[in-house]
């Protein structure tokens, strides 16, 4: 008997790029409920230590892009979190 191809484990294929819906609030949609307009997901581990680093690479491929209203210490390095906390959110994803 074969076994259904939902039944398997699926493997995160994109572990290195900025989640879709961070990705649509840094591109301007102000459609989100979470504190401050923005997406609940920015709040939860481990995405909250990565915040940072999906603005980098937003920023990358879009350079004229400004932070969103209430989140300009995404441009000040002197206000992210400590590199261990981000280590261990990269792992969280992995």
């Amino acid at each position: 008997m074969t076994e259904a191809k939902s039944c398997r484990r699926f493997r995160r294929s994109r572990s290195g790029s900025i989640p879709k819906t961070i990705a649509t609030w840094f591109g301007g949609s102000r459609q989100f409920t979470g504190p401050a307009g923005s997406p609940w997901i920015c709040w939860t581990v481990p995405h909250s230590a990565l915040m940072p680093e999906y603005w980098r690479t937003w920023k990358a491929s879009n350079p004229q892009a400004v932070p969103p209203p209430g989140f300009e210490w995404l441009e000040d390095p002197n206000r992210h979190p400590p590199q261990w906390q981000v280590e261990a959110a990269r792992k969280h994803l992995a």
